[in-house]
């Protein structure tokens, strides 16, 4: 099943990670309390370095096999030798003092159940949407390019790309399996690094609470299940708000340098992180006063670091689109811009989770909604933080600067969040600073009493909230069969991607030459085709559609296929109606253009259950009678609202779609005679239509 070797490829990278940080903090002279500090920064330093290493191969485009692998094998070189000159000896283990043995125990029994259940789902092929969509769907467009570049027709490659390249070794070397075991690594490293800190800040019961907190925070755990960026996000957010600690306790130029450092990286994984760096900034202005500000190692250092690791996507996307920001601030700039249906639509996928427009109802509902809101993709904080979240503000004004420090960044990270964006994986920062101070300052009491309410407060949610995640991993990943080894990783993926163009990619891989060249039509996924692909956001205008507006003719809409390099057309019906909104509003001789096109330009290579394979023809011929189906006539608007009335059974809304779509497509076969049968089931008063795109079980 390839278990094996994602799980190695997964651990070979750590090892590396491991190896190339621990020589940049030697170099730094960072020391470290403890061994779970000393491992987190060491592996923190070599995401940076390994990024680097990405990110500068990428933007001159050597993303060429003999040149990372003969790196590879030189870093495992120096992983090997590291781990020689270890100086081996047996752990002495022993229970955290101030808990109970029986509480101990529980403790590392539910966090070893946890990782544990969270480790076999990254086993499973990845089937997550924004994965094969942005954070692996983009670095594999780039993989067959050899290195960074523009995608014109999808938004998401002009992001801040630098969360995704930390697992390019693993997705190379183990696929998609290999990045999800290194996501499942990383949530680790979050609960290492939680560990030591508080463990170096108040004793190792705190630690022990605290990395278990993290480790079984929902929020966290769940993002950790799929390639998302957004544990990463944390763990250098963790890291630089510890260096920060650090530098303004000891005010050495080396933290202040760490500090920097992490922050540049933060910001390369996603520009959100700002808010986390400037809420960290502003706590430390009010607590330390002027102590940060006639730093001047810190600032250097920081704008040294932002410009070499944001500043290389900063610089990308001012080359390709026109503005550095994009695709925001576009008013700034004479740039790219998307059309206006795409910028609303991005704009209010930022805004949906939380709902803020009932009044004063929304303020006084917005704390139980943080920790259980009823909408996203089960994004949730859990019951813990809506029993403990009242002490957060306390603890800012609380006793002892680095108390106060962190306590008041962790609110500042969260409320200026939220200004931004509703969506709570992107403030995971904060919320987990928040679990790392609740540890470390009731284990710091003098009654032992406080302590021991917050280890039961997090061992009870763990338990509680361990039900919703088995009921998660049945609906979402429903796994049983793969780790069974009844079930193959084809038939796994065919079943459970919605709209599964599994089947299609397997017969594109399987049936085109090596060198086609795909348009990806109707679907914005394409990790598993096996061949360079174009694929494009529900953000983006499609290729067809604005080929359709510009080109004067047929020919037009060829020669920009051909001028792209495309060869072959792949097109999934049922994904596209079930994404596409405004993507295919063209008017009737726009719809003439497109359609004569398909008739006479493309040659049928492939069709079922509405999903098809084109290849694109040397020239526009003559016509050959209307196609069995036309796919892009699913797109209009009209159809989708015919496919919406059929299933509703509001047939003289459906009639009135149809009517509608033949002015756009008179002469479609396949809708006169879906009108045809509508017609007849009306004057018969028959009930029973099926919807249009009901798959069938027949191939040409």
């Amino acid at each position: 099943m390839g278990c094996f070797t994602a799980f190695s490829t997964g651990f070979w990278c750590a090892g590396i990670l491991w190896s190339c940080g621990r020589r940049l903090r030697k170099w730094l002279a960072l020391p470290a309390e403890n061994a779970g500090l000393g491992l987190s920064l060491d592996l923190g330093l070599g995401f940076v370095v390994l990024n680097f290493f990405w990110t500068g191969l990428g933007l001159v485009r050597l993303w060429v096999e003999p040149l990372w692998l003969a790196v590879g094998v030189a870093l495992s070189v120096l992983w090997v030798k590291d781990l020689l000159q270890l100086p081996w000896k047996s752990p002495k283990f022993h229970f955290p003092r101030g808990l109970s043995p029986a509480m101990a125990g529980a403790c590392l029994a539910v966090g070893l159940v946890y990782y544990g259940f969270l480790l076999i789902h990254g086993f499973l092929p990845e089937t997550f949407y924004d994965s094969l969509n942005y954070f692996l769907g983009i670095p594999q467009f780039w993989l067959d390019r050899h290195g960074v570049t523009d995608d014109p027709g999808h938004l998401y490659s002009g992001f801040f790309h630098g969360g995704s390249l930390c697992f390019m070794y693993a997705f190379v070397l183990g696929g998609t399996e290999g990045a999800k075991i290194l996501g499942v690594l990383v949530l680790g490293f979050c609960a290492i690094l939680a560990g030591g800190w508080a463990h170096a800040k108040a004793g190792w019961q705190a630690g022990a609470v605290a990395g278990m907190a993290v480790l079984t925070f929902p929020l966290l755990y769940l993002n950790s299940g799929a390639v998302r960026v957004d544990g990463l996000l944390v763990f250098s957010m963790f890291l630089y708000f510890f260096c920060l600690e650090k530098a303004l306790d000891c005010q050495a130029s080396q933290w202040f340098a760490a500090a920097a450092v992490f922050a540049g990286w933060a910001l390369s994984i996603k520009p959100p992180a700002l808010a986390g760096i400037g809420a960290a900034l502003l706590a430390a202005a009010w607590v330390y006063r002027a102590s940060l500000w006639k730093t001047k190692t810190f600032w250097t250092a920081l704008t040294g670091f932002f410009a070499l690791e944001a500043g290389p996507w900063l610089l990308k996307n001012f080359t390709f689109t026109g503005d550095p920001f994009f695709p925001y601030a576009a008013s700034w700039f004479n740039g790219r811009t998307l059309p206006d249906w795409g910028v609303q639509g991005l704009l209010g996928e930022n805004q949906q989770f939380l709902p803020m427009g009932q009044g004063w109802w929304s303020v006084l509902t917005l704390p139980w909604r943080l920790s259980i809101p009823q909408a996203g993709d089960k994004q949730w904080l859990g019951p813990l933080f809506l029993g403990f979240s009242p002490a957060l503000p306390a603890l800012a004004l609380g006793k002892g600067k680095s108390t106060k420090f962190l306590s008041l960044t962790a609110v500042l990270t969260v409320a200026s969040g939220l200004c931004f964006s509703h969506m709570l994986r992107f403030w995971m920062p904060g919320f987990a600073l928040a679990l790392l101070l609740f540890s470390t300052i009731f284990f710091a009491e003098k009654e032992a009493a406080w302590g021991r309410l917050w280890a039961s407060a997090v061992l009870g949610s763990a338990v509680l909230c361990f039900g919703s995640f088995l009921d998660l991993s049945a609906v979402y990943f429903d796994g049983a069969g793969l780790w069974s080894g009844r079930e193959s990783r084809e038939a796994y993926l065919n079943r459970m991607l919605p709209d599964s163009y599994e089947p299609l990619a397997q017969w594109t891989a399987e049936n085109l030459p090596a060198d086609a060249r795909l348009l990806i039509v109707g679907d914005a996924r394409g990790v598993y085709y096996g061949r360079p692909f174009e694929a494009q956001s529900v953000f983006d205008e499609p290729v067809l559609s604005q080929s359709a507006r510009l080109a004067k003719d047929p020919s037009g809409i060829l020669k920009r296929l051909r001028q792209m390099g495309i060869t072959h057309l792949v097109v999934n019906i049922p994904e596209g109606m079930r994404v596409s909104t405004y993507q295919y509003d063209l008017n009737p001789l726009e719809w003439k253009k497109l359609d004569d096109f398909v008739r006479r330009g493309l040659k049928l290579l492939y069709w079922k259950n509405f999903q098809a394979v084109y290849e694109v023809e040397g020239g526009i011929g003559p016509s050959s009678g209307a196609p069995a189906v036309d796919p892009l006539s699913f797109f209009t608007p009209q159809a989708r609202e015919f496919n919406r009335d059929i299933e509703a059974r509001n047939y003289l809304g459906a009639q009135k779609a149809l009517k509608e779509q033949l002015t756009l497509l008179p002469d479609d076969g396949y809708w006169q005679n879906e009108k045809s049968l509508l017609d007849k089931a009306l004057k018969e008063s028959i009930p029973a239509l099926e919807p249009a795109t009901k798959p069938q079980n027949k191939a040409i």
